[in-house]
């Protein structure tokens, strides 16, 4: 049994490299053009139509995959946006939880988009595209079973062409052009109702999966506006609340110096700091805790004392031209100029900075332009070089055209003279035979008009009665009449020698030539 199994993959394996062989020798011959084609103009257009869809197909597909990749990484860059506002705004601010919960919210929206697109889109998409490869391999199928079929009509005709009649050989090639024929038709006649059906659903299909896509991007995008409005009204309330102070911090007043500097005149000025520093909190108001009071009279030594007081101090001050009585004040003042100084320098030299980098970019700028063109010159340069190698390269391509031309015209010279030569060797060698022929008529006939007119001529094979009266047409053709008897000899050339033709000498005139068997009767 094993041994069987082995001869029947043995058989399969040769008869499966004998149809390659057969159906690439039938290809050449066809692309050769020594042997006719089957052609079918309607399912050449349906075959491009199929192309064409197939093409659009798989690019609709690896877009639609790009965007789905697009979208995953505009997801995350999304989210990471959510978290660090969420992460900005305070928690102590005014619908701090709407922000939360907006983030999550726009989470889910974009994984659910993402699902909606591969359940919708992307999956139909698919299963759309893999009917094209399927029917690829029919169209493939097909093609090899019309090899098949020319392959085994080209044999049919050349056995029927043959001049020598193989009746087993001729059922066989009978029965393969029918199994081929019928094969062929089968697959033929699926694909030409199969391929204008698949190329009419397109815009069936395009229009499903459009709708899906533009449905989802909706859904989406009308959520996500939803949630934005939100946002921006949770906005608009802080901003409210902001511009009413709700949430301004609690300033503190700054302490004041108890250090009271002395009087070049000797004048006690603790009572007049006293003082300014009273008219001062009157006018912002009194403290919360307690309120200034300014000295009395008493306090002062009278109304008297006050009086000159204040008259020392505004001599005072007249003596010294309004020069400054508080050293500190002096030093502020110096502090505030040194200040406005280094602020002056900081500014300089942020200027200068600025300067600086303004010069390094345009540096650098021009750096890039430079490199943009040499770039460009490089490239315009290897352009030139590669349409120089084009040119080259063409000029030989056609300069071996040339030479295979003129070499197949000197084969095709060389092969015409050698028919020539062969068609007049045969010429010759057809006239010496049929010299020789004339020769042997004429010697046969010679024989016979020298013998008796009944004696019959020496090495014929057997004898006719003619049944119907036959006039050749040919020269070569023997005419007679009803009745008369016909010597049946060998032909001169066997293989010239058609079926239902026998060459004779008629008794009566004795003249050669080849007659139709069916007028004659056997003696």
């Amino acid at each position: 049994m094993a041994e069987a199994k082995e001869k029947s993959g043995g058989g399969f394996f040769s008869k499966s490299v004998q149809k390659r062989a057969s159906r690439a020798k039938e290809k050449l011959m066809q692309n050769l053009g020594k042997a006719d084609k089957t052609k079918d103009e309607k399912f050449e257009i349906y075959v491009n139509n199929f192309s064409k869809q197939q093409a659009a197909a798989g690019k609709l597909h690896k877009e639609v995959k790009k965007y789905m990749q697009a979208l995953k990484v505009l997801e995350g860059a999304s989210k990471s946006l959510d978290e660090t506002l969420a992460e900005v705004h305070e928690p102590e601010w005014v619908d701090h939880g709407t922000l939360a919960y907006a983030c999550q919210s726009n989470s889910f929206l974009w994984e659910s988009y993402q699902s909606s697109l591969n359940d919708l889109v992307l999956e139909p998409l698919t299963k759309y595209q893999s009917m094209f490869a399927e029917t690829r391999l029919k169209i493939d199928k097909r093609e090899r079973k019309r090899l098949d079929y020319d392959n085994a009509r080209h044999n049919y005709d050349a056995t029927q062409a043959s001049k020598k009649r193989d009746e087993t050989k001729m059922q066989k090639t009978a029965a393969q052009l029918t199994d081929a024929k019928v094969m062929y038709d089968e697959i033929n006649t699926e694909l030409h109702d199969f391929l204008p059906s698949l190329f009419e659903s397109r815009m069936r299909s395009c229009v499903e999966l459009y709708q899906a896509i533009y449905k989802s991007e909706h859904h989406f995008h009308d959520s996500i506006a939803q949630t934005s409005e939100q946002l921006y009204n949770a906005m608009e309330k802080l901003a409210a609340e902001s511009s009413q102070g709700s949430y301004s911090p609690k300033r503190l007043q700054p302490q004041s110096s108890s250090y009271v500097p002395a009087s070049p005149l000797g004048v006690d000025l603790s009572m007049t700091n006293k003082s300014s520093h009273t008219d001062k909190s009157d006018m912002n108001g009194p403290p919360d805790d307690e309120q200034a009071s300014l000295p009395d009279d008493d306090e002062l030594g009278g109304s008297s004392k006050r009086e000159s007081l204040v008259e020392s101090v505004t001599a005072a001050l007249a003596a010294t031209n309004g020069a400054p009585l508080d050293i500190t004040v002096e030093k502020n003042v110096n502090k505030d100029e040194e200040r406005e100084k280094k602020a002056a320098e900081k500014q300089r030299e942020k200027e200068k900075e600025k300067e600086r980098e303004r010069e390094k970019r345009k540096e650098k700028e021009r750096v890039k332009e430079e490199e943009k063109r040499k770039t460009r010159e490089k490239e315009q340069q290897l352009e030139m070089e590669a349409e120089r190698t084009r040119q080259i390269e063409k000029e030989r391509e056609e300069e071996r055209k040339r030479e295979r031309d003129e070499e197949q015209k000197r084969e095709r010279e060389k092969e015409i003279e050698k028919e020539n030569a062969n068609a007049k060797d045969v010429q010759a060698s057809k006239e010496k035979i049929d010299a020789d022929k004339d020769v042997q008529d004429e010697n046969v006939v010679a024989a016979a008009a020298d013998t008796d007119a009944d004696a019959p001529p020496g090495g014929y094979l057997y004898k006719v009665h003619a049944t119907h009266t036959y006039t050749g047409e040919d020269e070569d053709e023997l005419t007679f009449e009803a009745g008369e008897t016909v010597y049946v000899v060998d032909h001169d050339d066997p293989e010239e020698q058609d079926d239902g033709w026998l060459m004779g000498i008629n008794k009566s005139n004795c003249r050669k030539g080849v007659f139709p068997e069916n007028f004659t009767k056997r003696i």
